[in-house]
């Protein structure tokens, strides 16, 4: 089975690429220029390849990760992967292909491994492009990472040249939530965005 999948509409891509910038697993996840590391065969059975494509410069990679890691980070994948799933279906016979920056897939997959660790090195440059890839995604709890972190460095991410349009409604209604209906307004209108006061 193949399947070529965006981290968003093509459309939301080009706005997005503007704003860029308890069991172990069986198998961790690897990337690329790293060794390869020798595992147990039925490891090697459960191992997923995600092809990752850049369209903005052209460039491709591929990540090699555990189905049961997939699974239970990226919601988006557990209906295509998940042994109990109606579309769940041999590791063999499924070939991913996504395309969105290399960076920031590289960046999710070490989130996978260590969330709290990696939530750690959220930065103000690449927070908004890791929200919407990861809202795609269904990454729930790194959604909340980012949002919370978006709140706490508001003022340093709106002077950035991003294009806050290219974040969906729902994820905006979530943000304007955490913030005090003291915060200065102007901030809401770099969003975009007018705040639900009570």
């Amino acid at each position: 089975r193949q399947m070529c999948i965006r981290d968003r509409p093509e459309g939301e891509a080009s706005s997005a690429r503007k704003a860029r910038k308890g069991e172990p697993l069986d198998q961790p996840c690897e990337f690329p220029g790293q060794p390869q590391q020798p595992v147990p065969t039925a490891a090697s059975r459960d191992s997923i390849v995600i092809h990752v494509h850049d369209d903005r410069v052209g460039q491709s990679s591929d990540f090699t990760c555990s189905r049961a890691e997939i699974v239970a980070h990226m919601k988006y994948f557990e209906r295509f992967l998940g042994s109990s799933g109606a579309d769940g279906c041999d590791p063999d016979d499924v070939d991913i292909s996504v395309h969105c920056d290399i960076s920031v897939f590289e960046w999710l997959v070490k989130y996978m491994r260590a969330p709290a660790t990696s939530a750690a090195t959220l930065a103000v440059p690449s927070v908004v492009s890791i929200l919407i890839s990861s809202e795609f995604l269904q990454m729930g709890p790194l959604v909340e990472d980012c949002l919370r972190y978006i709140h706490l460095h508001i003022n340093q991410i709106v002077k950035l040249p991003i294009d806050f349009g290219c974040i969906n409604a729902t994820l905006l209604h979530r943000l304007t939530e955490k913030f005090s209906k003291f915060l200065d307004p102007r901030l809401f209108a770099a969003l975009q965005v007018r705040p639900k006061f009570k």
